[in-house]
């Protein structure tokens, strides 16, 4: 299982490197911060230690906000910098001098100098081909009473997807998957599986986007055919048990997937799929779910 840390690790370091960071030059000192709020008025922070420092930028002008204790007493010097930034239009008594406090100011205050679009949803549907050694599998297909798990083989598949984005502003989106596995020569095993997938864009530019993909549940039917018992004789006679299973679970699998936009017109699409399963059953087997499709703009 060491390779599942591994890759969950990686998985983990993508989501937290995803908030945008630029160095700014403030006052002397170069500063790497972190955007919370993006507008006519932005929101930049940082923490040093335990010590968390803000920072206002309208236009060219970033001012850090600042709470100093006189006396015991906290002066709030941070509201009059509100004040002049915002033109005296906005009431501040009510801001706290923290990170969530100052969020819903700043967005509050952008929301009234450029009020939001209506999200746009943007439609997709995409056909792919791929191979996966089905590393994780049923929990309840059994065969003779012991629970069945896929061998080390590499199946081909063929799926379909329908995903839901907010493409103009936010890097979440929904997909639907539809996903059928073949057998394989060697390995009578198959199934069928429609799922609900979240994906977190970590990387988002016009051309390329890289995100993590989460399988979050799925209803899926599998046949496995198992070799029961054989007959002795000048030629042994084998003979098989197909065992069928039908059911809906909540796997929590993740993986990777990239997508390269071809010209408005859709996304050649890469998927590195099913790496991690925090509630699947594992043959304990490196994973090897990898596809490749297109991508059509609905």
């Amino acid at each position: 299982m060491k390779h599942h840390s591994l890759l969950l690790l990686i998985l983990f370091l993508c989501i937290s490197g995803a908030h945008a960071q630029e160095t700014y030059q403030i006052e002397g000192e170069e500063l790497v911060l972190i955007t919370a709020v993006e507008g006519p008025l932005t929101l930049l922070w940082r923490k040093d230690n335990k010590e968390y420092r803000y920072f206002s930028k309208r236009g060219d002008e970033i001012i850090e906000l600042k709470n100093t204790k006189t006396r015991g007493t906290n002066t709030e010097d941070y509201k009059e910098v509100l004040r002049r930034q915002t033109f005296n239009t906005e009431p501040v008594d009510h801001v706290n001098f923290n990170l969530r406090s100052l969020t819903n100011f700043f967005v509050n205050y952008n929301d009234k100098i450029e009020p939001r679009e209506k999200t746009p949803i943007e439609f997709r549907l995409g056909f792919y081909g791929g191979v996966d050694n089905v590393v994780y599998s049923d929990p309840e297909l059994t065969v003779d009473g012991v629970t069945y798990l896929p061998y080390n083989e590499l199946h081909p598949k063929l799926g379909a997807e329908f995903e839901m984005i907010d493409s103009k502003r936010l890097r979440h989106s929904a997909a639907f998957q539809m996903e059928y596995l073949m057998n394989t020569t060697n390995h009578g095993y198959t199934s069928f599986e429609i799922s609900i997938n979240y994906r977190f864009r970590f990387i988002k530019t016009p051309k390329f986007s890289s995100y993590v993909n989460v399988k979050l549940a799925n209803f899926k039917t599998s046949t496995a055919e198992h070799l029961s018992s054989v007959t002795g004789g000048d030629e042994p006679v084998y003979h098989f048990t197909k065992t069928s299973t039908t059911g809906i679970s909540s796997p929590v699998l993740f993986g990777l997937g990239a997508e390269y936009n071809t010209g408005g017109f859709g996304y050649i699409t890469f998927g590195y799929n099913d790496i991690v399963g925090l509630n699947a059953t594992s043959n304990k087997e490196f994973p090897l779910n990898f596809t490749l499709g297109y991508k059509f703009i609905l």
